[in-house]
């Protein structure tokens, strides 16, 4: 936590508050010196004039972490479901989203899916070509529903009626 506390004010961006990601039961195993943590911390860092869309929001969030192995290569992967609740509590539709650790990418997908642009930074190129695949599946699997959409769209005009 020091580490992040002189991070944020180097870069004049305080700690606005804290939130406690829940993982569920199925966290795997511990290691031989400690316990299996269940959480993990989640810093809310801010600039000036910063304001959450919805004071009502709560600090502790259970959200399943989804089992003992990562689904893409990555070993401290999130749940895509955390990171689009994450983004679209905290910024506007409009934002741009910075990962300077994106790993495999979870946190650029769920920009994605939440309509804000992205920019991620990762230095083990294996995580990039992850973050990478995962994005182009994605545009792949919108294209496609965009093409059903328009397809059923046109079946239902009256000029394409039999």
């Amino acid at each position: 936590m020091p580490v992040l506390q002189r991070a944020s004010w180097e870069a004049d961006w305080p700690i606005e508050s804290m939130l406690v990601w829940d993982k569920g039961p199925e966290v795997g195993m511990g290691g031989c010196r400690g316990l299996r943590s269940q959480y993990e911390l989640i810093a809310l860092l801010a600039q000036d004039g910063y304001q959450i869309a919805n004071r009502s929001t709560k600090d502790i969030w259970n959200v399943p972490w989804g089992g003992s192995a990562p689904r893409n290569n990555h070993p401290a992967e999130k749940p895509t479901a955390l990171m689009v609740k994450l983004i679209e509590c905290s910024t506007r539709p409009d934002a741009l989203i910075l990962d300077p650790f994106a790993g495999s990418g979870t946190s650029l997908l769920a920009a994605q899916r939440t309509g804000r642009r992205a920019i991620g930074i990762e230095m083990e190129e294996e995580h990039c070509e992850t973050a990478a695949r995962r994005l182009s599946e994605e545009m792949a699997l919108c294209s496609a529903n965009a093409g059903d959409e328009r397809r059923a769209e046109n079946e239902r005009r009256p000029e394409n009626q039999l």
